[in-house]
C-alpha cells in the first residue's frame, strides 16, 4: 500500500483517500480483532491498547520491547485561580513514604481534598504545593517516539489523558497521528483515583536531594507493554465491502483501486464482487483500475481478462519493479521490489484529468519511479487490446502506452 501511495503522487496524483481492509483471524471459534493491548480492561485498572489492528501495535515490533510509559510531572505552583477545570494539586506528606494530600477542582473552581471528608485548599497556600500532570511516551507506527505532555487526570481537564488518548480523539490531528489509547476503568472516574492507580500512594518528593553517592528516587511512572497485535487473515471479497462503503459518500473520488489485492486467493472475486460493483453503482461516476498478480504469463493475463465484463474498469499488467526504500547495503533486504501497477496508473489518470480532461484518452505517459517490469515473457510495445476489454502492457522502463477501447469508454462514462 505504501508503495502504491508513493507511485500515485509521483505520477501526478493530488488527493488520496485510503480505506483499510482487515480480515479478523478466527482461533478456536473465537474472533481475534488483531489489536495489541496491555491486558484485560476492568473497573479498577488502566489498559493501553493500539487504536488499529496490526502487529505494528506490539511493543516489540521494531526490536526490543518499547512499552508505553506514563510519567508523573511535578511543578511547584502558588497561583491557582487560573488553573483549568480538572486540575490536580498535591501537598507532600509530613512523613516520607506515605501518601500526599491531593486536591482537585473537578468541574468547578473550588479545590477540595481527597479525604473521606473533603476539605478546601488551605489559605494561604502551602509553600510546597505541586501541580500534577502526566507525560506519555509511545512508539508511533513509523518507529519514531511520540510524546504527549501535560495531560490531566480528571475528565474535566481540557487535556484529559482519557480524551486526548482515546479510541476516537476529538481533534482531527490526534485522530490521524495517535497510535495508542487508554481504557480507563469506570471506578477511576476521579483524578485522585486515577493518580493512585497509576502511581500508587507513596509520595516521591522531587525537592529532596540525596547526599552522594546516593541516587535520587526515580520519578513515579507506569509502563504498559502491548502484545497480541497481528495482521489478520488473508482478506476475501466480503472483507472489502465495508472499506468500499466508507468511500461511497465521498464525491471527490473518481478513481478506485485495490493495490496488491491481486496476490490473494480470492482476487478475482475482490474485483468482480467488490470493486466493480462499487464503481457501477448508479450515479457513482467512478472508474476502477484493476490488476493481475505478479510473475504471470500472457495466457494468465488472458484468463483474468476473460472473467471481467465492465465498461467502468480497465485492467493493467504487469507489476512494476521499483527501488526499495528500505534497502540497506550489507543486508539481505533487496534493492528492488515489484509493486502493483494500479498506484502508478491512478496517478497517471489523475494527471491526465488535471492537464487535459476525463474525455481525453490516455496516450504515452512517463512513468515516475519505475526501473523495469516484472514480466515473465516478452511484452509488445503497445496495448494488447481485446474488444470491450483491454490489458494495457507497460512496455518499457520509462513509458506506459495506453489505452484500449474499453479504457476510453470507462473514462468517458466517469
Amino acid at each position: 500500500m505504501a508503495m502504491a501511495v508513493k507511485a500515485f503522487f509521483d505520477n501526478g496524483g493530488a488527493m488520496l483517500y485510503v480505506s483499510r481492509v482487515f480480515a479478523n483471524k478466527a482461533t478456536g471459534g473465537t474472533i481475534d480483532p488483531g489489536v495489541a493491548s496491555s491486558g484485560t480492561p476492568a473497573a479498577t485498572n488502566i489498559v493501553a491498547a493500539a487504536r488499529f489492528p496490526g502487529s505494528f501495535g506490539n511493543s516489540n515490533f521494531f526490536g526490543p520491547a518499547v512499552p508505553v510509559t506514563v510519567t508523573l510531572n511535578y511543578g511547584k505552583i502558588q497561583q491557582v485561580a487560573n488553573l483549568p477545570f480538572g486540575s490536580l494539586l498535591a501537598v507532600p506528606p509530613a512523613a516520607a513514604g506515605t501518601a500526599p494530600t491531593l486536591y482537585s477542582n473537578g468541574g468547578t473552581s473550588q479545590f477540595e481534598s481527597n479525604a473521606a471528608t473533603p476539605a478546601p485548599l488551605p489559605s494561604p497556600l502551602p509553600s510546597n504545593l505541586y501541580l500534577l500532570t502526566v507525560k506519555v511516551l509511545a512508539m508511533g507506527a513509523n518507529g519514531q517516539q511520540m510524546v504527549f505532555d501535560n495531560l490531566g487526570l480528571d475528565s474535566n481537564h481540557p487535556s484529559y489523558i482519557g480524551s486526548v488518548l482515546s479510541s476516537n480523539p476529538p481533534r482531527h490531528i490526534d485522530a490521524l497521528q495517535n497510535q495508542i489509547y487508554f481504557i480507563i476503568g469506570s471506578g477511576l472516574n476521579t483524578a485522585p483515583a486515577l493518580y493512585a492507580a497509576l502511581f500508587g500512594t507513596t509520595w516521591v518528593d522531587p525537592s529532596v536531594k540525596p547526599v552522594p553517592p546516593a541516587k535520587p528516587a526515580p520519578i513515579p511512572s507506569q509502563s504498559f507493554t502491548l502484545t497480541g497485535g497481528n495482521d489478520g487473515a488473508e482478506p476475501t471479497a466480503n472483507d472489502y465491502t465495508s472499506p468500499l462503503r466508507y468511500c461511497e459518500p465521498l464525491e471527490d473520488i473518481a478513481i478506485v483501486a485495490t493495490p496488491g489485492a491481486s496476490i490473494y486467493t480470492d482476487s478475482i472475486n475482490i474485483m468482480i464482487g467488490g470493486l466493480i460493483p462499487h464503481v457501477e453503482r448508479q450515479r457513482a461516476y467512478r472508474v476502477a483500475i484493476l490488476e493481475a498478480g505478479p510473475n504471470l504469463l500472457d495466457s494468465d493475463y488472458e484468463n483474468v481478462r476473460a472473467q471481467i465484463d465492465s465498461i467502468y474498469s480497465a485492467l493493467y499488467v504487469p507489476w512494476v519493479v521499483t527501488p526499495n526504500p528500505l534497502a540497506k547495503s550489507g543486508t539481505s533486504i533487496p534493492a528492488e521490489i515489484a509493486v502493483p501497477p494500479s498506484g502508478f496508473m491512478a496517478g497517471i489518470y489523475a494527471r491526465n484529468d488535471t492537464q487535459n480532461s476525463r474525455q481525453k484518452r490516455l496516450r504515452t505517459r512517463l512513468f515516475s519511479g519505475q526501473l523495469t517490469l516484472n514480466a515473465t515473457s516478452p511484452l509488445p510495445n503497445k496495448v494488447y487490446s481485446i474488444p470491450w476489454e483491454s490489458i494495457a502492457f507497460v512496455s518499457s522502463p520509462t513509458v506506459v502506452t495506453a489505452c484500449g477501447e474499453h479504457e476510453q469508454r470507462a473514462l468517458t462514462q466517469s
